[in-house]
């Protein structure tokens, strides 16, 4: 394939290959690969019209640390302000092209949780609380979507012990045992039938039985 000159263009492969070769040619010209760093990414991403994943990738394989900010300070449009505590800090940071610090500040500043605070008291439905303890918190969190801070806080929460594969679940229940459900705390429920707390809050979730209240 033919070289086009001050274009960034790797080997290609096949027709899908050529095509990202020559459409990277068409956007990479010299004159924009000299403003990689000088603005934030999303800047640049909105101004060449395209993902700002892309700018990140075309500024970090040429090992261009991103743009500081200017004395005046960030600036902030509306589209970044909105962005706060969507994601994390680091990853807006990233994104803008400034420091983690920055965007912790803003945020902070107009009162805006972090994303991981928010996301550890996302709403929950019946399905993903009755896989909650019955693997580890990571793979419950990857299986969820979600983070494993977010898992162990609900999981506690929850009054539901850690995974612990060494201990056998309970398969089976009778009448008698599944009329204990709810009429006392889990772990009580658990130590007269002699299974985890894990077991019997499942089991009353899987049933929609209400949690044991005093009073």
């Amino acid at each position: 394939m033919a070289r086009i000159k001050n274009r960034d263009i790797s080997a290609p492969y096949g027709k899908r290959g050529q095509a990202l070769a020559l459409e990277n040619a068409r956007i990479w010209t010299q004159e924009h690969i000299n403003l990689l760093g000088t603005i934030s990414d999303q800047a640049l991403a909105d101004q060449l019209g395209i993902q700002v994943g892309r700018v990140i990738h075309a500024r970090q394989s040429r090992q261009i640390p991103p743009s500081k900010p200017t004395k005046q300070g960030t600036s902030w449009s509306n589209k970044h302000l909105k962005a706060l505590g969507t994601m994390a800090d680091g990853r807006l940071a990233q994104l803008m092209g400034i420091d983690r610090k920055a965007v912790r500040r803003k945020r902070m500043l107009l009162g805006i949780p972090s994303y991981a605070a928010t996301n550890v008291w996302k709403f929950f439905t019946p399905e993903e609380i009755k896989l909650i303890g019955t693997d580890s918190d990571t793979k419950i969190a990857k299986l969820l979507g979600r983070t494993t801070g977010s898992i162990q806080a609900k999981r506690r929460d929850l009054g539901i012990p850690s995974y612990n594969p060494g201990k056998k679940r309970k398969t089976s229940w009778t009448f008698h045992e599944i009329m204990l459900l709810g009429s006392a705390t889990d772990r009580a429920v658990a130590k007269k039938l002699g299974v985890t707390v894990a077991t019997v809050n499942r089991k009353r979730n899987q049933l929609e039985i209400p949690r044991f209240r005093k009073g």
